[in-house]
């Protein structure tokens, strides 16, 4: 997709950097007021019509579809997945140009200028799931070999030591290992209505920095930030290697008595039990 350059949208990333630094470089004699005022212009800015997150959204759609087309010439087994936020969603809180302005954020993709969730993020959820489903099957360490041959292992994984060995300072690898599937990183594609939404944590049992065990002295204090809307489609694409549909078919035989070569069951599993 080619713009001019009157066409192209403003960038989301650059403005919150931007209002940020004006903002509290006019502040310095009380940063807390102009925190809140910063904060303030943010979330009232954040679905602007200028910013054109829906034309971002198309192209990051081309964008996957382009890294799908490179995928399948290379001959692997591609899975196209498209997956919807069912409330506020939120992925890297310390991450990206909104942890500047609210200590909570959000990834961010400073080049396609939207929110997305990291590969390795949605890599190591759908492991971790895997890990958690070998936990039920009787052969569990050749269950838990094949997720790491699946996945990779990084260096001395004690998650991995304490599922296999009942010592947990057993160590499965002291190397690491890569796996046979790829991930690419999730974009959101189109939304229903607005892409952020304004959000809150409410802790109460927090006071100074320390616990408050005692009802009457709790103290609500409100944190807000920015959230992805319910309703927002996102897309991600994984590749395959043959060897890597071989674990697989073992994992499907071993969790779900059934001879399979598709994914799609465990991450059918992972995303119901929640993402971020």
């Amino acid at each position: 997709m080619v713009l001019k350059l009157a066409e192209r949208p403003s960038s989301f990333y650059l403005y919150v950097y931007k209002e940020a630094f004006k903002k509290l470089e006019e502040g310095r004699a009380n940063l807390e007021d102009a925190l809140k005022s910063l904060r303030d212009e943010v979330r009232r800015n954040a679905n602007d019509k200028r910013f054109n997150f829906a034309l971002k959204a198309d192209k990051a759609n081309k964008t996957l579809d382009e890294i799908r087309k490179g995928y399948e010439s290379l001959g692997y087994k591609v899975i196209d997945l498209k997956f919807e936020t069912k409330k506020n969603f939120i992925v890297g809180t310390r991450q990206g140009p909104l942890y500047l302005v609210y200590e909570v954020g959000i990834s961010w993709d400073p080049i396609l200028d939207l929110p997305y969730i990291p590969a390795s993020s949605l890599k190591g959820v759908l492991r971790s799931y895997m890990l958690d489903l070998c936990r039920k099957v009787d052969n569990r360490r050749e269950c838990v070999e094949d997720v790491i041959s699946l996945f990779g292992v990084p260096i001395r994984d004690y998650e991995v030591a304490k599922l296999v060995f009942s010592d947990s300072t057993s160590e499965v690898s002291d190397e690491g290992s890569e796996g046979l599937a790829i991930f690419s990183d999730a974009y959101p594609i189109s939304f229903k209505g607005e892409l952020l939404t304004p959000d809150i944590i409410n802790p109460h049992y927090y006071k100074g920095g320390k616990v408050v065990k005692n009802e009457f002295e709790v103290s609500p204090t409100p944190i807000t930030f920015l959230a992805v809307s319910p309703g927002v489609t996102f897309r991600l694409i994984i590749a395959l290697t043959k060897e890597g549909e071989k674990h697989v078919n073992q994992l499907s035989k071993m969790i779900f008595n059934t001879e399979s070569y598709s994914l799609v069951p465990f991450i059918t599993f992972a995303f119901a039990m929640g993402i971020g």
